[in-house]
């Protein structure tokens, strides 16, 4: 109704009013146009016919936004009714309190495939499931810190190591992000505990290589990466993953170092986000920081469940975003005595400035 009054200001009003409504570019381009035709033209003969033009351009304009949001929610809709049959399905073929593990099944691998928005994990909680299958879902998620009862992501990983210590029968489904599917590997099932097996190391270095220099997505900095050549460890045995790096040159305090690890298995031999570990610490600083610097990490994939139930881990990528050298990288059975007692600690989160959405947790230790 602005875009008819025939002043200056109501057309000003009534164009941003459509630039905000239509949605992008489009939005801003047509109501140039017609701010522009109707400052111009509204005293013209042609007066009365123009308005009724921008007065129906307006409503189109509207009618095009109520679309594309109901759309959009149909869409959502959509999508969530067919994973929620999926989930449904695999509940109705499996018996009852069996563990039930979704590889790949990520919030960062599967909602940019599916429009939910953040709304992923209430698909498995009360009203759309009446059973309680919190204690039978198993996958990777960022866990909220407050309320503490969390369902089915990492930190709930040490029930799933019981019951498979146990011997406890696991089903194995994998995620298929193209298909939109939830794929059945097959089941788990382990006979003897990890403790229980005789001559175990526990501990098993593995050889890294340099591979060429990458460029950070996000950033566009240049970061180091290193390979490991074939190899083949049980995962449910090697739960820990120690890094020790040195520094090269002056430590670049103003970023903090971020490393990141990653791996494929047997069940899930693609190279992805899924089975991506990320730290970051802030190293102090010390004048005396130099290439003799060791920085040692230890990081816990064995809380991941695609780490745990990938079957045999058959390659390890790590990443650094700083001047450093991978000096050896092992697989521990444990978290050694001395680094929970003397590493410090720290709590990873999605949003750190909130502490909000944990990921994971990382132990470090500088020695000079």
């Amino acid at each position: 109704m602005l875009l008819t009054r025939g002043s200056r200001l109501s057309s000003a009003l009534g164009a941003t009013i459509l630039a905000v409504t239509f949605p992008g570019t489009v939005g801003w381009l047509l109501a140039a146009m017609i701010f522009l035709v109707s400052v111009a033209a509204f005293h013209t003969p042609y007066e009365e016919e123009l308005q009724r033009i921008v007065a129906l351009l307006f409503l189109i304009a509207i009618a095009t936004f109520t679309w594309q949001q109901c759309s959009g929610i149909k869409l959502r809709a959509d999508a969530a009714a067919g994973l929620h049959s999926q989930f449904k399905q695999v509940v109705a073929e499996t018996v009852a309190k069996t563990p039930v593990v979704l590889l790949e099944f990520t919030e960062r691998a599967v909602e940019p495939s599916l429009p939910f928005n953040g709304d992923l994990q209430w698909l498995l909680t009360p009203p759309f499931f009446e059973e309680n299958v919190a204690d039978r879902f198993f996958f990777a998620y960022p866990t909220w810190d407050s309320p503490p009862t969390n369902r089915f992501w990492d930190r709930t990983t040490p029930q799933l190591e019981q019951r498979i210590d146990t011997g406890a029968a696991v089903k194995v489904y994998c995620w298929n992000g193209e298909t939109r599917e939830l794929k059945f590997i097959g089941w788990d099932i382990r006979s003897t505990a990890a403790s229980s097996k005789p001559n175990l190391h526990a501990f098993r270095p593995i050889p890294m290589k340099l591979a060429a220099p990458s460029h950070n997505a996000h950033s566009g900095k240049k970061e180091i990466s290193w390979l490991s050549g074939p190899i083949s460890c049980d995962p449910k045995i090697y739960r820990f993953v120690s890094l020790n790096l040195s520094l090269r040159d002056f430590c670049e305090t103003l970023y903090p170092l971020v490393i990141k690890l990653s791996w494929i298995s047997q069940r899930s031999y693609q190279w992805n986000e899924a089975k991506e570990i990320q730290v970051s610490h802030e190293l102090p600083y010390n004048p005396h920081l130099s290439r003799h610097s060791i920085v040692e990490l230890w990081l816990f994939p064995g809380r991941r469940v695609d780490w745990l139930l990938g079957k045999n881990i058959i390659g390890l990528r790590v990443t650094a975003n700083q001047n450093v050298d991978l000096q050896h990288l092992q697989v521990v059975t444990t978290l050694a005595p001395q680094v929970s007692s003397q590493a410090v600690h720290l709590n990873h989160y999605a949003f750190p400035p909130m502490k909000f959405l944990w990921t994971t947790e990382s132990w470090w230790r500088i020695e000079h």
